[in-house]
């Protein structure tokens, strides 16, 4: 296992709960959970417990590269310097999109730039533009 209270405490965060609430509604002492966290050990039938609480599977603790906290939409995995790996990837993304959305527009100016050519060779009303 990873880091038992890092990954219950992101956890929580991420489900705007607290460590008292979760040690109530799952019938775990707030003791238990210190002692958790002090030895990082946990017996399955509490971890079970948690995991079903949350509506993670049990393989999210065990999860060492943040795959399975990406997967589920849980935290973010940081690189070496500190940066959130998944904000990057949708930085990147976003970056990616607009790129083609800019591509796709300046064909589109291009398409009617050729049609007004087209429509004033033949002698055809010239239409404007769309409308951006």
């Amino acid at each position: 296992m990873y880091n038992l209270e890092k990954k219950i405490k992101l956890l929580l965060t991420a489900k705007s709960l607290s460590i008292e609430k979760l040690a109530v509604d799952i019938d775990i002492s707030t003791r238990t959970f210190h002692n958790i966290f002090e030895r990082n050990e946990i017996n399955t039938k509490h971890l079970q417990k948690i995991a079903d609480y949350m509506q993670v599977p049990i393989t999210f603790f065990f999860d060492e590269d943040g795959q399975e906290q990406a997967r589920i939409g849980v935290g973010g995995r940081a690189d070496g310097a500190g940066e959130c790996v998944d904000c990057k990837v949708k930085d990147e993304k976003i970056a990616e999109l607009q790129a083609l959305l800019e591509k796709a527009e300046e064909r589109e100016n291009r398409l009617f730039d050729t049609i007004a050519h087209l429509q004033s060779m033949c002698n055809y009303p010239v239409q404007n533009k769309k409308a951006g």
